[in-house]
């Protein structure tokens, strides 16, 4: 487990959580100046597409000097720019430059946190991240017919491989097999799922901070329903791990990203929040305490 030893202000913790920066669309003067309030910032993924040592840097600029967690998301992943690197490869490059930052600055400044190394603590927040993936049972959540989730995932799994309809993540990520297809969206929710449930269920004196890139509630999608968008797109943009999980292991806060659209809800005892500078509504205050 990774540990922060830096201290922070008295609990309340202030966090500010943040997505989908899309650097290799978008140049730096182009980010939203963020408020000064915060004491840790939380970037759910999508940061730069091939470039996955700049996107680490960037992030800690933005940060400036406070603690940064981060998880990366599916574009991180892209190999637009990295020669062909695997989803590991880039995991491994990321690591490497926090671990630069770090020892630049004389302290932990950056963590991150995937499904191989998944919780740190700042204080007594406890913070479990990683990726996620998309859960290819809500396929269907927009047909008429809902009752067989096996059906309608073996469905959009076909849709997704066939070179006209197609995610161009298919072609973009790499795995040490070879290309990342439907299949092993399946097969990593379900492995990511479980080391996520695993880490929840240990015992922690502090509140829990979740974060993924992914979000875990499916209705987060909805709102693109009737839009030019596949039938199976909510097989590809969510999860509805929360709405599955026992009241008692739900965190205090849940932060993701994915889709391009502000959402803050409450689950139980849990806030989902999703602030992405993508999609023309990042609030650079939105600033939970915990």
């Amino acid at each position: 487990m990774l540990q922060f030893q830096n201290k922070l202000d008295p609990i309340p913790m202030r966090v500010l959580g943040i997505s989908d920066l899309h650097f290799e669309r978008r140049g730096w003067n182009e980010i939203p100046v963020l408020g000064e309030s915060f004491d840790v910032l939380v970037c759910a993924g999508d940061i730069w597409e091939g470039e996955p040592e700049k996107a680490v840097q960037r992030v800690t600029q933005i940060a400036r000097g406070k603690p940064t967690i981060i998880v990366p998301g599916n574009h991180d992943f892209y190999t637009s720019n990295t020669g062909g690197h695997t989803i590991a490869d880039v995991i491994k490059l990321m690591r490497g430059e926090a671990n630069r930052q770090n020892v630049q600055a004389g302290r932990e400044v950056v963590t991150i946190l995937s499904a191989e190394n998944p919780v740190c603590e700042i204080d007594d927040a406890r913070f479990v991240g990683l990726t996620l993936w998309a859960d290819w049972t809500q396929a269907g959540r927009w047909m008429w017919c809902t009752d067989n989730e096996t059906q309608w995932a073996a469905r959009a799994r076909a849709a997704a491989r066939h070179p006209k309809t197609a995610p161009r993540e298919y072609g973009a990520i790499r795995t040490e097999r070879g290309s990342w297809t439907p299949y092993d969206a399946v097969a990593e929710h379900s492995r990511e799922k479980a080391i996520l449930l695993d880490e929840l269920v240990s015992t922690h004196e502090g509140p829990t901070v979740v974060v993924t890139h992914y979000p875990p509630l499916a209705a987060c999608v909805d709102e693109y329903r009737g839009h030019r968008l596949p039938w199976w797109a909510p097989a590809f943009y969510a999860s509805d791990i929360l709405l599955t999980m026992p009241d008692g292991i739900r965190p205090d806060l849940w932060i993701c990203g994915h889709v391009h659209a502000p959402y803050h809800v409450e689950c139980g005892r849990t806030r989902v929040i999703c602030n992405p500078i993508e999609g023309g509504y990042f609030d650079p205050n939105l600033i939970i305490e915990i």
